[in-house]
């Protein structure tokens, strides 16, 4: 058995009790075999996907089986078509797959076992915007552009060739794409709002990499409220706007939008601090917050090791990037641009530097307004595979 293979059981497997006898049937071939408690007890190990090492761990806690026989015991139940390596299909009809060609899997099959190491989630949301609706349409349209950057093959794992270092990446990393969190009628805040928070919270929990496609800025909030919900984190948003102003909200589910959103998050007593860069838009007083550093236009570059000095690598860190804190000369799709901001070289650089010195526990990104274009669609989804690479490399 390869190391890095997840194993389940068959999926035309079928378990029956008959007369005080417990049976496993396979209802494609016709063939069943009568099991004793203790081989059924087992099999049911690999009820979700499981790789050897938690196999042979669960074997030797609850059997007290050494290795040699636990790999005796694999040898045969793959020989006999009981179980087979695990490999994420799509489950939609029309074959039309996720982000980088990841499966479409629901949130149940994700938590399923310890196999997915990332997952995306589109949030189509864009009733708090103040200027240009239309970054709803963000998720399909990444999930359609990004393949024209890596077209991810969840049965090799091979993961893909990067030409500038001449590496292998994304070896043996799973990724799977949850779609999108629905409505029939998005309500302002409301329902939907909650169920990213739980997915969210759910998916980080389980150690998976959450990555949120927005959607504009306010669905920033469930995500950090999600992954910060049982653990102390930081907050690095880049961003042309500080989206705070002090308000307090008496009923955030009516007063929050994406112009506001951080005031909120703010009030998260897990949220210990928030770092901006790249904020740049004017306002007509300065805010100022505790627990808020900011680092204005692209100021960060001339300070950017000491920045990275500053950073904790005892706390984990959640990103949250809206898409206009780069120049409008090279990402004008988006609703409320701002004169300035870095290239994409240089948001690379300052982002490399940070996930290679601290722990990022989950992403979001936020403010894409897709047009007929599909050059912005291809920047974003290469720097969200640079930071899951990145990620990556340190399992």
């Amino acid at each position: 058995m390869k190391k890095n293979v997840f194993y389940k059981v068959k999926e035309s497997i079928v378990f029956l009790q008959e007369n005080d006898k417990c049976k496993i049937w396979e209802h494609k071939s016709g063939w069943e075999v009568i099991l004793n408690e203790h081989m059924l007890d087992i099999i049911s190990i690999f009820t979700i996907p499981v790789n050897r090492e938690l196999a042979f761990e669960k074997m030797k806690k609850n059997h007290n089986i050494d290795e040699n026989k636990a790999i005796e015991i694999l040898d045969y139940l793959i020989g006999e078509g009981i179980i087979e390596p695990y490999h994420p299909q799509t489950n939609t009809v029309d074959n039309k797959n996720g982000i980088f060609n990841t499966p479409l899997l629901s949130i149940k099959e994700c938590l399923s076992g310890d196999w997915c190491d990332v997952a995306f989630i589109g949030m189509p949301y864009d009733l708090n915007v103040t200027y240009q609706p239309g970054t709803r349409f963000a998720p399909s349209y990444l999930r359609k552009v990004s393949r024209a950057v890596y077209n991810y093959d969840s049965t090799s794992l091979e993961g893909y060739f990067d030409p500038i270092d001449r590496t292998q990446k994304l070896e043996n990393i799973r990724l799977a794409d949850c779609g999108d969190i629905k409505a029939i009628v998005f309500s302002k805040n409301g329902s939907h709002f909650d169920a990213l928070k739980d997915t969210i919270y759910k998916l980080s929990s389980k150690n998976i990499f959450p990555v949120t496609l927005g959607g504009d800025h306010s669905i920033a909030y469930p995500c950090i409220a999600g992954v910060s919900k049982d653990k102390k984190i930081k907050v690095i948003q880049f961003d042309a706007h500080s989206d705070f102003g002090l308000m307090k909200m008496n009923n955030w589910r009516e007063d929050l939008h994406h112009g506001n959103f951080m005031d909120k998050v703010l009030e998260l007593e897990n949220v210990e601090e928030v770092i901006q860069v790249g904020i740049r838009q004017i306002t007509s007083k300065n805010y100022e917050n505790n627990k808020v550093k900011i680092y204005p236009d692209i100021s960060i570059l001339d300070i950017l090791e000491e920045f990275i000095d500053t950073l904790d690598s005892d706390i984990s860190y959640y990103i949250t990037l809206d898409v206009d804190v780069l120049n409008p000369l090279i990402m004008n799709a988006t609703g409320t641009p701002v004169s300035g901001g870095f290239d994409y070289k240089e948001l690379l650089l300052i982002i490399e530097k940070i996930v290679r010195k601290v722990k990022v526990i989950g992403l979001d990104v936020v403010e894409l307004l897709p047009g007929k274009s599909e050059v912005e669609g291809i920047i974003i989804s290469n720097i969200i595979l640079k930071i899951i690479t990145m990620e990556m490399e340190k399992k």
